[in-house]
């Protein structure tokens, strides 16, 4: 008895992610548009270590499935990362991520296949001749963390004190509003929400105009240290 009550009690607190209050719905317009593209300078602390764009690529049809596309490349010296995430519309769960790693004349293709069933997901990796697989399996679906960003663009109201929880693989973590905060960035003074983690590993400034802009992002964004992506052209 006992243990049907617990298995009860879980199933009731961890639900799936569910489409944003007011997500963008069949005749209304996203915040975001196929070809958008966001320039962001990348730093660790002080230090520009290059430069990280966003590109929304719109639906692309992958197995049958019509999917969100978003290109995530960040250029530096002697160092590439492209990722590009193709994720459900409206949760954005990540359905495959196809990267690749060029890390200082070290080249390697990493793909991550997401199983929608079993909350599993396959991770085959490409260097040289060689290549390895690994399977992994959560409790919760995983997600990525440049897809929760849109999650969020999508969103119409936040509320202060309603957390969310996110499960990114390595840490699992509660992510809502903290505050509504003045955020001077090229000559322009923007009202941003300030997204936080719990526990602190990511930070998200979002525009709240019409286009709910990711002014800036903090967190292990590129696989090593704590970087921040600030932005630096929207077009």
């Amino acid at each position: 008895m006992i243990l049907i009550l617990l298995v009860l009690v879980y199933a009731f607190n961890h639900k799936p992610l569910q489409p944003p209050a007011g997500a963008a719905v069949e005749g209304q317009k996203p915040p975001f548009y196929a070809g958008e593209k966001i320039t962001y300078a990348v730093k660790i602390g002080p230090v520009k270590m290059g430069t990280s764009t966003l590109t929304f690529l719109g639906r692309t049809n992958l197995g049958g499935r019509d999917l969100e596309t978003i290109m995530f490349k960040t250029t530096g010296l002697n160092f590439m990362d492209i990722e590009k995430i193709y994720a459900e519309p409206q949760t954005f769960y990540p359905v495959r991520v196809e990267r690749t790693l060029n890390l200082w004349g070290r080249k390697m293709d990493i793909v991550e296949d997401y199983d929608t069933q079993d909350n599993s997901w396959r991770l085959t990796k490409r260097e040289g001749g060689k290549v390895s697989q690994e399977v992994f399996k959560s409790d919760t679906r995983v997600q990525n963390i440049i897809s929760v960003v849109y999650y969020y663009r999508e969103m119409v109201d936040f509320e202060m004190g309603k957390p969310m929880e996110f499960n990114f693989a390595s840490i699992k973590v509660k992510m809502g509003l903290k505050k509504i905060a003045a955020f001077p960035h090229g000559g322009k003074v923007y009202q941003a929400y300030l997204l936080e983690s719990t526990p602190r590993k990511y930070r998200v400034w979002l525009d709240n105009g019409k286009r709910r802009l990711p002014l800036r992002i903090d967190g292990s964004l590129l696989g090593f240290g704590n970087t921040a992506m600030i932005m630096r052209e929207y077009n």
